[in-house]
């Protein structure tokens, strides 16, 4: 019967509806055709049943108002009138008379509400039908959203344009004006709170459909809310989805001015201009939250990927208006929040993680870059919260956390990339210059992702495994070397040490791998983060060390140690800094403390010449405190020499030959007396511990005789009535001598005392020298005086010589 009768009755019952019939009439005719259409849904005749729910989508939100709405909303300079005749048949409009906002009449509005409550009944079985109903929902929420005037009552209310599904040229009996009690129910609570709660109930009754059905509502709000924003062409579910990393194919994109609904004439600019935010969005944020535990715990993935992929293209979207794009994300920060509290297996942190990471890509960069990086932080920002509240429960998501924070440091080269591609699309006319904008983003991204990190490495170390560990290290190396905050990059380096204690006692392997990362930090171009991280570096060599292997530690001295100094040579030639003082004193105080341990290593012969290579670089080609620093190191590393016999003697004899290289450069480059007092301080050391044969000894009054006649330092300290430093030192080590012989100690002084009266240059005078030695000289002579070889040799000589000028200058 309904098959072969719902053509004729569609015809009249349309007639109908839209004839200028009574009250009662119009009741009767409106209940028929919405028992007709619940009788063919029933039924399961999806064709009169779609071809019914659009007569009453027709007659409950005309296209023309709509239109007439958004014309109304576009035209801001337009005369408003802020009444509006209470004329039934719409006639104002035809007479020209002023008119208020385009609005639904009572009629429209019975249409509306029995629509919702005929879309309650069919829920079930709706099918594809959703969506038409759907956007009928959405055209009504616009209509009744609109600001309007004050009414006196709700009968009053009329379509201003002309009346859209009712005659305006027929009259109305006047039996129809009578008292409100005589009316039919349909007119009853059509005000616009009753309408809005039945369309609520509507939403909030789709919990009780099966998996089938709800998947395939939900589905029809993607559709409808991908419609709006010009997404028509890229599909929610099945292969052609987009993913939410890639921008969609421009042949589907449209810009924002051009996304026309096309039965409803809505445009999604005019809601935005208006401040409105997408029907369908929340809807659909309504539905999954309400659903969340269908969505997150059903094993059939009911309707979990067809929302996400959805929110991730929308928020994604190179070319939807900000608002919106930001709703979604919005949208899907909850959904993520709520899956993780109400999800109990893996699967739900694995799905949720899949999700997030594609929201944090990088591509598309689109038009409007700072909308991209607010997507983009409201990932990260997820991502702590779900740290915060659920890390310690986190079963699976590690690896993909931390190639999450890792992308935020190395997307520059990537992003800028695309953000030069995309700019060929672009106008001439850029409302920002977009390279600044990029990086004022990036920076805001860096900050916004790095408390997860820190998060992480303060609570979580102990739960993650080794390999999860490793990408954590190179996830801070990645905040390390960012460039953005320096804040941030001191902070990450301080983690490292963190982590370090944490990998120190179960995987050596892995603590080398923390120092690589700290290594590479040691080359940074900026001193603050270079000195930070050979701190920590040498912190972690100092504090660990004496559980180092011979096999570790050749790793360590060949692997970390050793390319640190090579790059310390090569950044601070010629003008030095503080970070490469800090890795020059911190290596001499490797070799003080470790000495025994590297000295059992097969490499040690190689590993001490590095050393000592790298102090002739630095003497011969860095400042001043380079200079000074490496002798330091070099003279902590000679003190234990004693704690390894085996090596000393060759250690000592290689040190040697480099000490005489150092003094032979005096001749070329400009010393401080700070210099040369380091020098000093490694003749002494060498003086005290090597066995000195004749030649030695004599070489060794060459090298302080050359010290202290140099007279290039760009500064000297009076020397009138007292010794310099310098010359302290030098006197101290020739006076104090007992590996020295008499006739070197006693020539030598006399050589020393005499450059007063004959090599003062005005800078240095001597004569602090002079006084000291003239009595120093005496002590000796009559300590050694009854030796032969002192009148042999002309030692005497020399000493009675400068006697002699001390009496005849005084």
């Amino acid at each position: 019967m309904a098959e072969s009768a719902w053509p004729a009755l569609l015809a009249a019952l349309s007639y109908g509806i839209g004839t200028n019939l009574s009250d009662v009439l119009f009741a009767e005719v409106l209940s028929a055709i919405q028992d007709f259409t619940v009788a063919c849904g029933l039924l399961r005749l999806d064709t009169p049943r779609n071809a019914f729910l659009s007569v009453m989508s027709k007659y409950a939100v005309p296209p023309p108002a709509v239109s007439a709405m958004q014309t109304y909303m576009d035209t801001p300079a337009a005369p408003r009138n802020n009444s509006i005749t209470a004329d039934s048949l719409g006639l104002g409009a035809l007479t020209g008379a002023p008119v208020g906002p385009p609005s639904l009449s009572e009629r429209n509005l019975a249409c509306l509400r029995s629509m919702v409550l005929t879309a309650r009944i069919l829920a079930t079985s709706l099918g594809d039908a959703w969506h038409d109903v759907l956007e009928t929902l959405q055209n009504a929420s616009f209509m009744l959203g609109a600001k309007k005037p004050a009414l006196a009552s709700r009968r009053s209310i009329v379509a201003s344009s002309p009346q859209i599904g009712f005659s305006p040229t027929k009259g109305r009996n006047s039996s129809d004006l009578g008292s409100a009690e005589n009316r039919p129910d349909v007119f009853d609570d059509l005000d616009t709170e009753s309408i809005q709660s039945a369309i609520n109930i509507l939403f909030d009754g789709l919990r009780d459909l099966d998996d089938k059905a709800f998947t395939t509502f939900v589905e029809a709000l993607c559709q409808l809310s991908a419609e709006m924003i010009g997404m028509g062409g890229i599909m929610t579910t099945g292969e052609g989805t987009n993913n939410g990393s890639n921008p969609p194919s421009p042949s589907v994109i449209l810009s924002p001015g051009d996304s026309t609904r096309r039965a409803s004439g809505i445009n999604i600019s005019n809601s935005i201009k208006s401040g409105e935010r997408s029907f369908s969005l929340n809807k659909l944020r309504f539905v999954a939250v309400t659903n969340l535990p269908r969505l997150v715990n059903s094993e059939t993935n009911t309707g979990w990927e067809v929302i996400t992929k959805h929110l991730l293209a929308i928020a994604r979207h190179p070319t939807a208006p900000s608002v919106i794009r930001m709703q979604a994300s919005d949208t899907l920060q909850e959904l993520l929040l709520g899956a993780v509290r109400v999800g109990k297996e893996s699967r739900t942190q694995h799905q949720v993680f899949a999700v997030l990471v594609r929201q944090v890509d990088i591509l598309p960069i689109s038009l409007t870059i700072s909308t991209d990086h607010d997507v983009r932080s409201s990932g990260y920002q997820t991502l702590n919260q779900i740290l915060e509240s659920s890390g310690h429960a986190l079963e699976v998501g590690w690896e993909t956390i931390f190639g999450m924070l890792n992308n935020v440091c190395k997307d520059r080269a990537v992003g800028t990339a695309a953000m030069e591609k995309s700019d060929s699309q672009m106008s001439a006319t850029s409302s920002q210059p977009r390279p600044s904008t990029f990086a004022r983003s990036n920076a805001n991204l860096v900050r916004i992702a790095f408390p997860s990190l820190n998060l992480i490495c303060t609570d979580f170390l102990s739960s993650l495994d080794p390999e999860s560990i490793r990408q954590c290290i190179a996830c801070l190396g990645s905040f390390g070397r960012q460039k953005e905050d320096v804040n941030i990059t001191l902070a990450a380096i301080g983690l490292l040490w963190n982590v370090s204690d944490a990998v120190q006692g179960s995987d050596q392997q892995m603590w080398l791998y923390l120092l690589s990362e700290l290594l590479e930090l040691a080359r940074d171009p900026r001193l603050e983060v270079r000195s930070s991280a050979m701190q920590t570096l040498f912190r972690c060599i100092d504090l660990y060390g004496a559980g180092l292997s011979s096999e570790m530690w050749e790793e360590v001295f060949w692997k970390i140690i050793c390319p640190l100094l090579d790059t310390t040579t090569s950044s601070s030639a010629s003008t030095g800094d503080e970070s490469t003082v800090l890795a020059l004193t911190s290596v001499g105080s490797i070799f003080h403390s470790f000495l025994p341990a590297l000295a059992a290593l097969d490499s040690f012969d190689k590993t001490w010449s590095t050393l000592l290579s790298r102090v002739e670089i630095s003497w011969q080609r860095e400042d001043k405190k380079c200079r000074s620093a490496a002798l330091k190191a070099l003279e902590r590393a000679l003190e234990n020499t004693v704690k390894v016999p085996n090596r000393s003697s060759s250690m000592l004899q290689s040190t040697w030959s480099t000490l005489l290289r150092l003094v032979d450069m005096l001749k070329e480059n400009i010393y401080t007396q700070d210099n040369l007092v380091g020098l000093v301080r490694i003749t002494k050391a060498l003086h005290d511990r090597l066995e000195l044969n004749n030649e030695t000894a004599k070489a060794l009054s060459g090298v302080l005789r050359n010290i202290m006649t140099y007279d290039k330092s760009p500064e000297y300290r009076p020397d009138n009535d007292s010794m310099p430093p310098l010359q302290e030192s030098l006197s101290s080590l020739l006076g104090n001598s007992t590996k020295l012989g008499s006739s070197i100690i006693l020539g030598d002084l006399a050589e020393w005392t005499s450059l007063a009266y004959v090599a003062s240059t005005g800078k240095t005078t001597y004569v602090g020298l002079s006084k000291w030695g003239l009595g120093k000289m005496k002590a000796v002579f009559q300590a050694r005086g009854s030796e032969a070889g002192l009148y042999e040799d002309g030692t005497v000589e020399s000493v009675l010589g400068v006697s002699c000028l001390a009496w005849l200058d005084s």
